[in-house]
Order: structure tokens, then C-alpha cells, then sequence
């Protein structure tokens, strides 16, 4: 009997056309696991329980074929009676409801219909199914009715038909027939509606601007009549009847009802908006509020690294702080793709710091806080990152402390030395010096000393280490050259006299250049590109137009730099050490060779080459390859296949390690796209995300400098835009922040040869208008799916001022039409100007009248839009006369003049 106790048994049925219920003999415990087949093709259901856990329902999202299907029910202890048969019919109509309590005296009265199904369930059955027929006779005055658009719908215009005139309605579907007698009565408006939730577009969990688009804002509405109605157009008219809090977020001009369904085409901006609809009918308003979140890259909020910092007294030397930042959905933004004009920092002591930026190139993701040279030990300054869309801020108290000294040397640059190296072999090391605090120090004392130490010459010694000026040290650096298989250890030591007072320290294990018991292995090479290595490529001619012919360091310089050269590198290991092979452990130069597709030999029409630059050596196409290299025996297209070979001169005899190595058969594609400080391959590039700008004029003029676009392919170079043609046919213009952009026109800057971008971008002066103070326009560069952008600010706006085009001139007189000793006269401009220049003494009054001997102006100094002249008792001034201000006079915030004199006429 105890296993009884636990004994649970399902019974299933069909309950609609769509679903299968599941009843159980007590409440289900654990989850239980539905399956429904149809012979062996599973079927997929939705599955809802009712509240007390006995009932299951299985829901099919469109109607069950007709035949039987097998359910089963697992995961439950105790569980008898697991499987089933259910059999499921073609549905049928067994019973018809005229629902309308009245019908509308209009065109396309609406029928309510109800058509149930042999499950007591409502079927759905076509409004022009071929199946029904409806007719409607108004019985008060003996006339057939005509049907609306489809056969629910019934025309009963006034004034034929009256209302309270009885309608005769009858339904027939197949064999089945209702009939209701229905009085007219008058046409029902929308009388109140209820707001509901915002249909997100799959994998969203809140709005955003980019992301949220045509959504679907639901919400229930009843007529005057107390039935459920559809909105349609004209319950939504923008401006009158719905009403936005904020246009700039959602304007009620893209909110718009299509057969009944109420969608926002755009959420403009992030902010919280109320949408208010009113309802003339009742009375009644309905709102909305929605809350429209930053998109996701868009910055919330910026954390620093830490919250104080010292720096040494009398340093001008910049105080890097790292900082995050991250968007509303906690993913942090990648710290090149910050814009400073995002944020705003500020330091609450001048004397301390007042120049604080955002760090790029080797500095990107740091706040570089620069403090003033005077500041003494002891001062402090709190700085504070504020974040422009949000408010919300970090901050960081900085103080001065003890003058800096030199305390440590350190390695300059992130790469790695070498634990090994090859009997030959060579590394290259550069140092920097830094104080106390951790900031890099451009000059030091003369009793400062930097000495390289080897603690076995004979194992490693120094080629070139004589860079020791005490003075200038920004060019530190060593070359350690292995001399004899051994261990040694290499020193950068910082001396002040005698005394080390930091030091920099590397073991280094040099293995004999002997073949036995190593292992060889050339790194693989990345695919090379066809095309000659030539001007296309590199920017300059090497050797002659037809082969790229390199010999001297600048030209191998530059073709390494161009990102079409691949290094080929061999490397060995020696139980647990591996080290590159040095030049001077190989018997020449390694060689290279490919062979035809087609199988006809190892010739094609193209051929690589190899050169020495730095100690490495790279491949590259000295001669380009053709569309027939490419071409397979069977006539199919596959890359060019190929060896390099490498020979090696051990100690103990010769050695020749080879290596597969591609021409690709592949045209360039762009893999990135960016701006960046500098022309495209050029070391020490930042990349540019922001540019200031003073005014929009010289947006069109000066335009923005130091502003390149990089695009790099899948070889690693940038020949796709590094040309003034190449970069401009990708280059557009977009508004940002209170600007407006009409036909964008792109320049980029003057180049005769046009063989390189120069850097400077420009717009054409008609493209932009109306821009505010801080107004932004954003620069974008677009290849497929890949694009990048500079937000351009506009400091100044470039609109002149003038009188306000409303409400210029107003008056407030004791005596009307008569201008007397107290009374006023209000002048307004079109936004702020200069108050020192809006006197009196530059005021100019027509028929030679005047405002009197002493009136006044109100207000005398900042910036207003809005004057009052108060009039005394020598005035004479009458209605018609002109005030007129010299348009040098008439100054706004952005320095921009009255473009004429601006006149006011006294009513």
C-alpha cells in the first residue's frame, strides 16, 4: 500500500483543435516531460499547468492534423499509465453566436460572430469564407442590406436607416444558421484605452535607439457602446490627439495604427518619454510612460583605477590613471573606441591641475591628469569624469608630494627578451627611467649613471652599449649577442655614484648551434598576395614597374611596413628551449619555389623573392601572378602552392628544414576599418575618434587635420584607401547632437600626385546649418559591414543673432499709445547676446527722437535674450519710430555678429 500512495496517473484527451489536456489524479511533484507523435514525427507543444498542478495542457501553435497521436508523459516517480492515444478529427463548426447587443448606423458595421467548434472551443472561420453567408434586412423599413468589405461587416448608413430601426442579421455556415434581430443605434467612438507592455523584438530586454525598431505597443480599448474596439488612424492624430513629453525621444509623427495595431516606428534618442493620448468622445487620456535605454557601446557609467594618487612636486609630467567604462548592459567599451566627447572632466583646484585628456595611442584607456608646475607639497585637487548622457561620475584626489628622483629602470615597450638564443643570435632591449611615482623621466642629474652588466662576457656580451648620456635618456637600449652555449645574466643597472639604486635583470641561456638532439620548424607563413609588390602597394616605386627589385634598407623599410612582406623565421628547440636561428647560423639566404596549378611544372608568371632586413628575413611578390597561375587541370581556381627552404649551417654539419607556404588566389577585402593620426602603415599611429572644431565654417575651410583612414586586408596592408580617390568614395557625413545634414560633400585634403591621403578631411560649407554650441557631426567610413567614425564637435555655432521673430518688441505704458517717464519697452533677440553692448549710447532712434537723458537698460552685464529699457521724463519717443542697434553691437555667446542692424518698431 505504500507504493500506492505515490502513484500517479495521467489521463489525456483532446480538448481543442490545438490542445491535448493531461488530467492527474493528484498534484504533480517534480517536473514532468510531455512528448506528442504523430507516427515517429514529433510534434512541438507549448506546456501550461493550471495553479493546483493536476492539469496539464498541451498547446500546438497552429491545429492538429487529423489522426492519431501518441502522448507520453516521463520524469515522475510513481508514474503509471504513461502513454496514450489521442485522436484528433477535422474541426467543425457545431454551433453559431450572434454576439452584437446593437449594430452601428454606418458603413462596415461590424458583426460579432462567434463560430464554436465540436470542443466547445471558438473555431476560426474566414470572413469571406466560401462557406458563409450573411444577410441583413432592416425590418423597420422593409429594405435589404448590402454587406461591408467582408461578410462581418454590414452598410447601414443614415439617414435610410434610423437608429433604433430593427436589422434582421442571419448567419449560415454549411448546415449550421443563427439569426439575431438587432436595433441601429448611433456610431460609437473610441471611448477609453489602456496602455500595455512594448512587444520587444526577440533576444531584447529593454528599448534602445538603434536596436528597437517598428515595435508594437499594445493596448485594449472599448467604444461608447461598451464594446471592445480597434484603434484606427484618425484616434492618433500626432500633435492633437497623442501627445509626447519629448519629441527628440519618440515623436507621435511615427506612431501609427495599421489594422488595428498600434507600432513606435523609432525611439529617437535614450531618455524617459510619456506618451499621452486624448480622447475626445469621453474625455478620458491615456499615457504611457517608456523608458529608453543607451545603446549598448553607448557609456554609462567610468570607474578609475583608484580613487587618490601623488605625484612629485613641481611635475608637469602627466598622471596616468587607467579608467573602464562601460554601457548600460555592463559590457565594458573597448578602450579605443572611447570618445572624449563623451565625458567631461574637471579638477577642483587650478592650482593644483587644470588639464586633464584622454589618453591615445600607448596611453589609450588612461586619463592623463597634468598637474601644474607650481603647485607646492601638500596641495591637492579632486578630479572628477563626468558622464555626459548619464551624470554619473568617478573621481580621483591627486596630491603633490615629494620631488621627484630617479628610482627605477625599466623595460621600454611590450616586448618580450628572449629567455634563449642561439649561438650568433642577437636581442635588442630598450630601457626607460622612472621616479618615485612611477612616471618616465625625460632627463635626470648629472650623478646619475645607467651601466649594462654581464655577469659571463663570454657567454653574452654587448655590441652597443655605449648610449650612456646622463642627460638625455630617452634612447636607452642594449644589443646582447650570444656568444658560447651557457647561462648568463644581463644587467640595466641605474646608479647614483656608486650606488645601484634600480636595476632591470634578465637570465639568457644560449644553446650551441648544433643540429643533434634539436628541432627545427619554420613558423608557418601567412597566405601572400599576388599582386607585385610596386606603388599600389607600398605608396612608392620599388625597382621598375614590372619587378619590385629591393636594395637599399629604406626600400626593404618600407616593404616590410606595407604589410605585404611575410617573415619567415625559423625557430629550434633544445629540450625545453626554443630560440629563433640567427641569421649567421644559415648557410644563405633561404629559397623559395611554387608550382603551376595545372600541374605543368614548377614555372608560373609570377615568382616570390626573399630579402634580409633587420636580422630577419621576409618573402613577398617581386613579380605579380595572373588569373592563370590560379587555374587547376580540371579548370577549378586554388592558391599557388610553394616551399620555403632554409639550410643550416651547424656546428655539427648541414641541416634543411622546408615549410608550405600560399600565393593566394583572393582579391583584397577589407578586414578593418579605422582613423587613425597618421598615413596608412605609419608606426606611432593613435587612433582618432574625436576632433574639436571651433566653428562649422572651418569644418569647410581648415577642416579637420591629422585625421587618416586606415583599411586593412586579410594580407595585413592598407593600399585599399591610401589613396585621396580610394578614401573619399568611402567617407560620409551624419548629424549628430542638435545639427542637421543635408547633401554631404566630402574633400580629402589636396594631393596633387594623388598617391597618399594628406590627412586633412573637409566638408563643404553649404552641407551644415543651424548648429548649436557643442553640436556634433559625425564623420563615417563604411566598407560592407565594417565601418568607423570620428564624432566631430563643434565649439561654436555659426547662426549670427537677430530680433526674435516673435515678440520683439513689447511695451508696458501707464497711458496707452503714449510713451511716458517709468514706462518700458521690452526688446528681444533671437538667443543671447552681450549685454555690455546692448546700451543706450548704441542705440539709434529715428525722426532724431530719443529715449530721454537717462533711461535705463536692464540687464547691463552677461548674456541675455530679453532687455528692458525703462523710458524717463525727457522721452519722445512716439508709436512708428525705430530702434536700431549696430549689427557690430548685436554679439552672441558664440562671437557671431548680426549679419545686419537689428531694428525694432515701438507699437
Amino acid at each position: 500500500m505504500r507504493g500506492f500512495k505515490h502513484t500517479v496517473s495521467p489521463c489525456f484527451s483532446a480538448i481543442n483543435s490545438n490542445a491535448i489536456g493531461v488530467t492527474f489524479n493528484k498534484a504533480v511533484e517534480g517536473t514532468a516531460t510531455f512528448a506528442v507523435k504523430r507516427g515517429t514525427v514529433t510534434e512541438e507543444v507549448a506546456v501550461t499547468w493550471n495553479e493546483a498542478k493536476t492539469e496539464a495542457t498541451l498547446t500546438k501553435s497552429g491545429n492538429f492534423t487529423p489522426a492519431e497521436y501518441t502522448v507520453t508523459v516521463s520524469g515522475l516517480e510513481g508514474l503509471q499509465n504513461a502513454e496514450n492515444k489521442v485522436t484528433f478529427a477535422a474541426e467543425e463548426v457545431k454551433e453559431i453566436k450572434i454576439l452584437n447587443a446593437v449594430v452601428q448606423q454606418m458603413n462596415n458595421a461590424q458583426l460579432n460572430v462567434e463560430f464554436i467548434n465540436q470542443y466547445g472551443k471558438k473555431a476560426t472561420v474566414a470572413a469571406n469564407s466560401s462557406d458563409l453567408t450573411v444577410t441583413a434586412f432592416n425590418k423597420t423599413k422593409g429594405a435589404a442590406l448590402t454587406l461591408g468589405s467582408d461578410k462581418l461587416k454590414v452598410n447601414i448608413p443614415g439617414p435610410a436607416n434610423a437608429v433604433n430601426d430593427e436589422v434582421v442579421i442571419t448567419v449560415i455556415y454549411k448546415t449550421l444558421s443563427a439569426t439575431a434581430t438587432l436595433k441601429v443605434a448611433a456610431p460609437a467612438g473610441l471611448a477609453e484605452v489602456t496602455f500595455g507592455e512594448i512587444v520587444l523584438p526577440s533576444g531584447q530586454d529593454k528599448i534602445t535607439p538603434k536596436l528597437t525598431k517598428n515595435v508594437e505597443l499594445k493596448y485594449t480599448a472599448i467604444n461608447t457602446l461598451g464594446e471592445e474596439y480597434k484603434l484606427v488612424g484618425t484616434d492618433i492624430v500626432a500633435g492633437t490627439l497623442l501627445l509626447s513629453s519629448d519629441n527628440n525621444i519618440v515623436n507621435p509623427t511615427d506612431v501609427t495604427v495599421t489594422s488595428g495595431k498600434l507600432e513606435i516606428a523609432q525611439f529617437k534618442k535614450a531618455g524617459t518619454v510619456t506618451l499621452t493620448l486624448v480622447i475626445p468622445a469621453s474625455g478620458a487620456t491615456a499615457t504611457k510612460t517608456i523608458t529608453v535605454a543607451a545603446d549598448a557601446g553607448v557609456p554609462e557609467l567610468v570607474e578609475l583605477e583608484k580613487a587618490e594618487a601623488s605625484f612629485a612636486a613641481g611635475s608637469t609630467t602627466a598622471i596616468k590613471i587607467a579608467f573602464t567604462v562601460k554601457d548600460n548592459y555592463g559590457t565594458v567599451i573597448a578602450a579605443d573606441k572611447v570618445v572624449a566627447g563623451d565625458y567631461l572632466p574637471s579638477s577642483d583646484n587650478s592650482d593644483v591641475v587644470t588639464t586633464i585628456a584622454f589618453g591615445t595611442g600607448t596611453d589609450v584607456g588612461k586619463l592623463l591628469i597634468y598637474p601644474v608646475g607650481t603647485a607646492t607639497k601638500g596641495q591637492s585637487a579632486t578630479i572628477t569624469v563626468l558622464v555626459k548622457a548619464t551624470g554619473q561620475k568617478a573621481t580621483i584626489k591627486v596630491t603633490a608630494a615629494d620631488t621627484a628622483v630617479p628610482t627605477s629602470i625599466e623595460q621600454k615597450g611590450t616586448v618580450a627578451v628572449p629567455t634563449s638564443l642561439v649561438v650568433g643570435g642577437t636581442t635588442d632591449i630598450g630601457f626607460e627611467i622612472k621616479d618615485q611615482y612611477g612616471a618616465v623621466l625625460s632627463t635626470v642629474g648629472a650623478e646619475y649613471t645607467v651601466d649594462y652588466v654581464s655577469s659571463d662576457k663570454t657567454v653574452i656580451d654587448f655590441t652597443a652599449d655605449a648610449n650612456t648620456d646622463k642627460t638625455t635618456i630617452t634612447g636607452l637600449k642594449l644589443r646582447a649577442e650570444a656568444k658560447k652555449a651557457g647561462s648568463a645574466t644581463i644587467k640595466a643597472q641605474l646608479k647614483k655614484g656608486t650606488v645601484v639604486v634600480g636595476e632591470k635583470a634578465y637570465t639568457i641561456q644560449v644553446v650551441a648551434n648544433v643540429s643533434e638532439g634539436s628541432t627545427y620548424a619554420v613558423t608557418p607563413v601567412e597566405p601572400i598576395y599576388s599582386a607585385l609588390l610596386s606603388a599600389d602597394l607600398v605608396g612608392e616605386t620599388l625597382g621598375t614597374a614590372t619587378i619590385a627589385t629591393l636594395t637599399s634598407a629604406a626600400d626593404k623599410e618600407r616593404a616590410v611596413k606595407s604589410g605585404y612582406a611575410e617573415k619567415l623565421e625559423l625557430k629550434v628547440t633544445r629540450g625545453s628551449s626554443t630560440s629563433v636561428v640567427p641569421v649567421s647560423a644559415l648557410a644563405a639566404a633561404p629559397t623559395v619555389a611554387t608550382t603551376k596549378n595545372d600541374g605543368s611544372g614548377s614555372a608560373t608568371n609570377g615568382n616570390l623573392s626573399v630579402f634580409e632586413y633587420n636580422g630577419s628575413y621576409y618573402v613577398y611578390t617581386d613579380t605579380a601572378f595572373v588569373p592563370g597561375d590560379f587555374t587547376t587541370a580540371s579548370g577549378g581556381v586554388a592558391d599557388v602552392k610553394g616551399k620555403v627552404t632554409f639550410t643550416i649551417n651547424a656546428d655539427d654539419g648541414m641541416k634543411v628544414v622546408t615549410q608550405d607556404l600560399t600565393v593566394s588566389k583572393d582579391e583584397l577585402r577589407a578586414q578593418s576599418v579605422e582613423f587613425k593620426s597618421k598615413a596608412p602603415g605609419a608606426s606611432g599611429a593613435t587612433n582618432v575618434t574625436a576632433k574639436p572644431i571651433d566653428t562649422v565654417a572651418n569644418l569647410g575651410s581648415t577642416g579637420i587635420a591629422d585625421t587618416y583612414l586606415w583599411v586593412k586586408d586579410q594580407f595585413g596592408g592598407y593600399s585599399l584607401a591610401d589613396t585621396q580617390t580610394e578614401a573619399k568614395a568611402l567617407l560620409n557625413l551624419v548629424k549628430g547632437t542638435n545639427s542637421e545634414v543635408a547633401t554631404p560633400s566630402i574633400t580629402v585634403g589636396a594631393d596633387a600626385a594623388n598617391t597618399l591621403q594628406t590627412g586633412v578631411i573637409k566638408a563643404t560649407a553649404t552641407t551644415l546649418n543651424a548648429l548649436d554650441n557643442n553640436a556634433t557631426v559625425r564623420l563615417y567610413a563604411q566598407i560592407g559591414e565594417l565601418t568607423s567614425a570620428v564624432t566631430i564637435t563643434v565649439e561654436k555655432e555659426n547662426i549670427p543673432p537677430a530680433a526674435a521673430t516673435t515678440g520683439a518688441v513689447t511695451v508696458a505704458q501707464a497711458a496707452a499709445g503714449i510713451y511716458a517717464a517709468g514706462d518700458t519697452i521690452t526688446i528681444k533677440f533671437s538667443e543671447n547676446v552681450d549685454a555690455t553692448k546692448v546700451i543706450v549710447a548704441n542705440m539709434t532712434v529715428s525722426a532724431a527722437h530719443t529715449l530721454g537723458t537717462a533711461p535705463t537698460v536692464a540687464p547691463a552685464t552677461g548674456l541675455a535674450d530679453t532687455f528692458v529699457i525703462t523710458l524717463d521724463a525727457t522721452t519722445d519717443v512716439v508709436t512708428g519710430d525705430t530702434i536700431t542697434i549696430a549689427a557690430a553691437n548685436v554679439v552672441d555667446a558664440a562671437g557671431n555678429v548680426a549679419a545686419a542692424p537689428v531694428v525694432f518698431t515701438l507699437p
